[in-house]
């Protein structure tokens, strides 16, 4: 059974929505991952990219690092 998860932005101005099952997850400890979250590390969860949408608005990038 596919899994229905929502969610967002804190300000609300972009809304996804997830159908199924992780792919993959992870934790993260490098060093952007842990200045961005302040935390130690960082859980991750993949998805595939059909199981994605967007319901409102658009993302923006951020390039906190040289690619």
């Amino acid at each position: 059974m596919a899994k229905l998860v929502q969610g967002g932005c804190a300000c609300g101005a972009v809304r996804y929505r997830i159908a199924g099952q992780p792919t993959n997850s992870m934790i993260c400890h490098c060093q952007t991952c842990r200045r961005v979250s302040a935390a130690p590390v960082v859980p991750w969860v993949t998805f595939d990219k059909s199981s994605f949408a967007f319901l409102k608005g658009a993302p923006s990038e951020y390039a906190s690092s040289e690619p």
